[in-house]
């Protein structure tokens, strides 16, 4: 979509006209290769022929100058992003100048207590806070950097009017009152519990580093920390206590080269 919103930007015939082009048009004009033109088509079998026409102002596509850059390094970028709160906060994550925290739903105390402090000294360094609103960890650090007057933002497995888990509608309210949620589900799309593994790449694309509070073997921390590394991404880790299941996955980053984290850990 950059590729496309480059070409109309140089182009006598504008967005609207390429937009509708054939492929192999698009090809012989501007020798784009097969990944570009096969991402081009998904996108326009999602949103039509006329893309920029009455798109809803919570809506974000890729030519729009908040867009994040870190979602065009992704494999499967999503091909829109709706969202809810403080429009300021898109062009934080456009250039990745954002933290995220993420980790168990299971935490040990040691883990919620390590999540609120990161929470609020990232929210004191003016970082915001990325994660995914789910229990445990993650709602540890969102309400911390709300409490420390920081700027909390959600990325989302699901459609911005539903909230999962019940109890954290409240929670939900508050962060996009004082931050961001952003999802790239629409509000008709059905959600499955992939949709909640494939928000991750999107939490990891939109941040400057990734820390990893508690976590087991096999957990969605792991991916997420994974996916950070292949992005040149920073992975910071939170050692844990050795005999606990929680934190297996957390010594096995450590062991692979993750950086600790700690309490006295600097994040300005």
């Amino acid at each position: 979509m950059h590729q496309l919103c480059s070409a109309a930007a140089q182009a006598p015939q504008g967005f609207q006209e390429l937009w509708g082009w054939s492929l192999p048009k698009l090809h012989k004009e501007f020798a784009w290769p097969a990944s570009v033109l096969s991402s081009l088509e998904r996108y326009r079998a999602s949103l039509g022929l006329q893309p920029c026409i009455e798109v809803p102002v919570d809506v974000l596509l890729p030519c729009a100058p908040e867009w994040p850059a870190g979602f065009e390094r992704l494999e499967r970028p999503p091909l829109s992003i709706h969202w809810r709160g403080r429009r300021a906060l898109l062009s934080s994550l456009s250039l990745q100048q954002a933290v995220a925290v993420v980790g168990t739903r299971r935490p040990s105390n040691h883990g919620l207590r390590m999540a609120d402090k990161l929470g609020r000294a990232l929210a004191q360094a003016h970082w915001p806070v990325v994660s995914g609103l789910a229990e445990g960890i993650d709602a540890a650090a969102h309400r911390a950097c709300l409490q420390a007057g920081g700027s909390p933002v959600a990325v989302l497995g699901m459609p911005l009017h539903r909230v999962y888990p019940l109890e954290h509608r409240a929670l939900q309210q508050e962060v996009a009152q004082a931050g961001l949620l952003i999802t790239e589900l629409r509000d008709s799309a059905s959600v499955t519990r992939s949709s909640f593994a494939l928000r991750n790449r999107l939490l990891v694309a939109v941040t400057k580093a990734v820390v990893v509070v508690e976590c087991p073997e096999n957990s969605g921390a792991l991916r997420s920390a994974a996916m950070a590394r292949s992005l040149g991404i920073p992975v910071w880790v939170v050692p844990g206590d050795a005999l606990r299941e929680s934190s297996q996955g957390n010594n096995a980053l450590l062991l692979s080269g993750g950086t600790a984290a700690d309490q006295h850990s600097g994040f300005d």
